[in-house]
């Protein structure tokens, strides 16, 4: 026996239900127990007020007013047909819906109309299970006319799977900008390749041009035909007047062709950034660079060149962040170890994974595209005391570690990142050297060491344009150290105010920012001996330890050690126009730093 139970606890029998369903249908077809008339075109139907207005708000409000029609106990309904009547009658008395693809869209309205919130859902469920690629394009219009957000939801995910056949219909011409762009940079937008998705940004660009034009000559020919398009004026020969109104006609054409063409191709740039440029073919990129659109817009063209750029250096553009979409076999992580845990946070889902058990802790970790170079500190024992080994271990992309690929004598405490072909090591008392470091599978690592001649304790270094910035202490404040990374020599230095603990970077576009734990925001301007650093926003009011941080689809990511912080402190700022909409804290004790890595889909399917 199937029970469903209630929320005061009683229990409801099932067969009771489908009982009392089954007397109400009967009961529909006795007409000397109905007690009001629906008329539904030239069709009476013998109906119960009680029943009516129990399952209908437009009927339950008829029913308890002082209306004509409930006082005559009858009502004539229009915009329905009695077909469509008779399938909602029969989903009252009976429970039996009766949706067919032919009539769904026709009950559905009707439903929406009568207030029916049950069927109106069972509408949606239905189409839901139905939508294919002959009806998808009439769902989507009539779920944005009758505001129904699950059906929305269901084509819109239809459509970023099926986009290849979506950009070949009108519809898609004619979707407004922010439609279309929400489309393009979804990171479920499938496609077979991202040629595709830079052919329907020109196709959408170009659309409202062309049709406006297709316009004009259907005008002119009407013109030639002396059709008349305004009003007469009564004070002018029908010559004159025809002639003033195709003179009128053409010049208004003209204003909204030129209007239309600049508003869609403003939006150029915008819609280029938020595809994958560089995930297009070269050959294609080349061909598209002499495109008349990009060659006329400045922004577009730079988008262009930076892509090329990327095919034709891969070397300098390793750190470059692409938002790869489900269907790329690559995927974008942030990197971090926990308590001899290697995890990936996977930045399109929002969800971290553990990757790999290791067989010790590490301090500090750089990312090259697919590899991570583990660093950790280990002492021995010597005649002259006690000296610090810094030990490096190579992950690849095929979860195997390579051990103690490098191992430096230093007496200080250091900091190491990546940039191009080199790891960098920052360090005290180290002579400026570039070091070839022999892999085990006879690859080179290259390997830059910087000595910072500081007596400041070492806290991070980033690379921005030509230059290393290392941040040490400087109490109260923070030094930041500028080295060229052409000559390996001090150019530059320049105080902010807070420490320089738990600093992180990120990049958003051209330019670089960094945070720091206090939650102060500066970007970095102009390059080499020009450096200089702007305060743009404090985004929380509190202090803990940054570990890491990346701008992604618009929305910031922040990384750091679990902190308790109470009630009064706060993210003050979630969102800095132009630059990110929200930020996303990812919080773990005893994290090391996080950084920013591309792993191939096909060596951790199992996770993702």
């Amino acid at each position: 026996m199937c029970e469903m139970e209630t929320t005061d606890a009683h229990k409801v029998d099932c067969s009771l239900t489908i009982g009392l369903q089954t007397c109400l249908g009967q009961r529909w077809t006795h007409e000397d127990f109905s007690d009001f008339t629906v008329v539904v075109e030239d069709m009476e139907f013998e109906c119960h007020r009680f029943l009516l207005a129990s399952c209908s708000g437009f009927f339950s409000l008829l029913l308890r007013s002082a209306m004509k029609e409930n006082l005559e106990k009858k009502v004539t309904l229009k915009n329905i047909t009695k077909e469509t009547f008779s399938v909602i009658l029969n989903c009252i008395y009976k429970g039996e819906d009766g949706l067919t693809l032919d009539n769904i869209l026709d009950v559905w309205h009707a439903t929406h109309m009568l207030d029916i919130t049950y069927l109106f859902k069972s509408c949606e469920d239905f189409i839901s299970c139905n939508i294919n690629v002959d009806n998808y394009i009439s769902f989507y219009y009539h779920s944005q006319f009758l505001d129904s957000q699950a059906v929305i939801s269901k084509v819109h995910t239809f459509i970023l799977e099926h986009f290849d056949h979506f950009m070949t219909t009108q519809t898609f011409l004619e979707l407004s900008f922010e439609d279309i762009h929400t489309l393009i940079q979804s990171t479920d937008l499938y496609v077979s390749s991202e040629n595709v998705v830079i052919d329907a940004i020109l196709k959408w660009v170009n659309f409202e041009t062309e049709t406006i034009s297709e316009i004009k000559e259907k005008t002119e020919a009407n013109a030639a035909q002396k059709m008349p398009f305004m009003i007469p004026d009564l004070t002018k020969s029908s010559d004159t007047q025809n002639e003033a109104a195709l003179f009128r006609n053409e010049n208004d054409l003209c204003i909204t062709e030129m209007k239309s063409q600049r508003e869609r191709e403003t939006r150029l740039p915008t819609l280029l950034s938020s595809a994958r440029l560089c995930l297009c073919s070269e050959n294609y990129l080349e061909k598209f660079h002499f495109n008349p659109l990009i060659m006329s817009d400045k922004d577009a063209l730079k988008l262009v060149k930076d892509a090329l750029f990327y095919h034709r250096n891969p070397k300098l553009s390793s750190n470059v962040l692409i938002n790869y979409r489900q269907c790329h076999d690559m995927r974008n992580v942030m990197a971090f170890v926990n308590e001899k845990q290697l995890y990936f946070y996977l930045l399109d889902r929002k969800q971290s994974i553990m990757v790999m058990q290791l067989e010790s802790d590490y301090e500090s970790i750089a990312a090259c595209k697919t590899t991570l170079l583990l660093q950790s500190k280990r002492t021995e024992e010597q005649a002259q005391g006690r000296c610090w080994y810094h030990c490096f271990d190579i992950l690849n992309d095929c979860k195997e570690i390579k051990k103690n690929i490098i191992k430096m004598k230093l007496t200080n405490d250091l900091v190491f990142l990546y940039h191009h072909d080199y790891f960098i090591v920052i360090a005290n008392n180290i002579g400026n050297q570039m070091v070839q470091c022999e892999l085990k599978s006879n690859e080179r690592l290259g390997l830059l060491t910087i000595a910072t001649t500081t007596r400041h304790h070492l806290a991070y270094a980033l690379v921005h344009e030509d230059n290393i910035l290392v941040f040490v202490y400087n109490c109260p404040g923070t030094r930041i150290k500028v080295y060229s990374l052409d000559t390996l020599q001090l150019i530059l230095e320049k105080n902010i105010d807070g420490e320089p603990d738990g600093i992180a970077s990120f990049r958003h576009k051209e330019s670089t920012y960094f945070l720091q734990n206090s939650g102060h925001l500066w970007l970095i301007v102009g390059k080499r001996a020009d450096i200089d650093f702007i305060s743009v926003a404090t985004l929380w009011n509190f202090t803990w330890n940054l570990r890491g941080a990346v701008c992604y689809l618009d929305e910031l990511f922040v990384f750091g050690e679990y902190y308790n912080y109470n009630e009064n402190e706060q993210i003050i700022s979630s969102y800095l126009t132009g630059v990110f909409n929200a930020i996303n804290v990812v919080e773990s004790k005893c994290m090391s730093n996080a950084v920013f890595l591309i792993i191939s889909k096909e060596n951790y399917k199992e996770f993702i």
